[in-house]
């Protein structure tokens, strides 16, 4: 994974889909027990995903992030 070789956009395209792929593993293993945990109650690598993902999407929006 070669982050440095890309542009600004990519870099945070792809820490956003790190940090989704992290989400929906964590989401698949706890599902079967059926209701959600509340953000206080997840594991401290899945709550720093949570932040990296929601943060990356907010960076891409602003629309600030170079081409």
């Amino acid at each position: 994974m070669a982050l440095q070789a890309k542009g600004p956009k990519e870099v945070v395209e792809e820490l956003a889909d790190i940090a989704k792929n992290r989400l929906m593993e964590y989401n698949q293993k706890t599902m079967a027990g059926g209701l959600k945990e509340t953000p206080s109650k997840l594991p401290i690598k899945v709550l720093a995903a949570n932040s990296m993902y929601r943060i990356a999407q907010t960076i891409l929006l602003d629309d600030k992030v170079d081409k």
